[in-house]
């Protein structure tokens, strides 16, 4: 079952998910956990991960890690609500803003669980925007070359596109997390990228 108080970032590798999650973690008052740092913490570096267990291996350990993660914030929801009273009521809210890796959802299991139990919130970049030699491009699978990541996009799209409740352009973190912030607050599922959504929110950056 989706869990509204959880809101998933997906997106391709440097498409601003890390800093605009924590932005909009600041805005609805919400807690902010990154996927890679949390498999870092409790399994190791994701590079190193990568060039000894292979991308197969990482997607397990990651869907693990994220099942952990999932299942804790449930018994901590569970807890709330069993100790709500008139004093301390439990509205729904956002809770929690996790900011998963560009490959997580390729992984069936992975998919399954940001698709099913949170709110995925889709974050686009045009391809224009990364430079051949940005250091976004090092981080495993793309591994330096502009055209992995072209290729790498081509096969995620329609994985982003199949589990996306939202979809918002990378304009600037601030004026997107606005614009991701204001659609959670309306209820309103937004599929396609709305530009004027972005530029209403501009204001609030």
């Amino acid at each position: 079952m989706k869990d509204s108080g959880i809101i998933s970032l997906v997106g391709m590798t440097g498409c601003g998910k890390t800093s605009i999650g924590r932005r909009l973690a600041d805005i609805l008052g919400a807690d902010f956990i990154d996927l890679d740092e949390e498999i870092v913490k409790r399994r190791g570096e994701v590079k190193q991960i990568f060039a000894t267990e292979g991308e197969e291996a990482f997607r397990k350990i990651e869907c693990d890690v994220l099942t952990e993660i999932l299942n804790s914030l449930r018994i901590q929801a569970d807890i709330s609500e069993n100790t709500a009273s008139e004093e301390n009521p439990v509205h729904p809210k956002v809770r929690v803003i996790l900011s998963c890796g560009g490959g997580a959802p390729t992984y069936p299991r992975t998919r399954d669980l940001i698709r099913k139990r949170t709110v995925v919130v889709w974050i686009r970049r045009p391809l224009s925007s990364i430079s051949p030699d940005s250091p976004l491009l090092e981080r495993p699978p793309v591994n330096g070359s502009l055209k992995n990541y072209r290729q790498i996009l081509g096969k995620r799209f329609p994985i982003y596109r199949h589990i996306a409740d939202h979809t918002f352009w990378n304009t600037y973190p601030n004026r997107t997390a606005n614009a991701i912030a204001d659609a959670l607050r309306s209820g309103k599922t937004q599929k396609k990228p709305d530009k004027k959504a972005n530029k209403t929110a501009a204001a609030k950056a």
